[in-house]
């Protein structure tokens, strides 16, 4: 439901904050997020399943 004038997400809360030297995404986080991208738009090229640990060899 939007606010009067308002965007619906305007109002939203952020997340709490991490603890102090913690952060919320990591670089392994990040490699992961890519490996599955990639295995995502090399199936559609192949028109078929790709096993995202075949990626990580290259």
């Amino acid at each position: 439901m939007r606010a009067r004038g308002g965007h619906p997400l305007r109002h939203r809360r952020a997340p709490p904050p991490s603890p102090a030297g913690t952060p919320s995404v990591t670089g392994e986080d990040a490699r992961a997020a890519l490996s599955m991208a990639l295995a995502a738009i090399r199936s559609i090229i192949t028109a078929g399943p790709v096993r995202i640990d075949e990626l990580q060899d290259r």
